[in-house]
């Protein structure tokens, strides 16, 4: 997932670098890891937010814990 949003980041391609932000964030919630989720998870909601990217900030909603993450 590092390697993933790293590159890209670097490519300039904001969309798929959120996605794989949310699915690291994602992942490393359901293991219970909010704190570390958490910066993964925001940086990918702000993304999804400045694209309008509705349906991918509906599935950030559903990612165990985000509720109180975002507060």
């Amino acid at each position: 997932f590092r390697q993933a949003s790293a590159l890209f980041r670097e490519l300039a391609m904001p969309f798929p670098m959120a996605v794989a932000l949310l699915e690291h964030g994602s992942w490393l919630a359901g293991t219970g890891a909010h704190a570390e989720a958490a910066p993964l998870l925001e940086a990918a909601a702000e993304v999804f937010a400045s694209l309008e990217a509705r349906p991918w900030l509906d599935r950030l909603e559903r990612v165990p814990g985000w509720a109180t993450l975002s507060a």
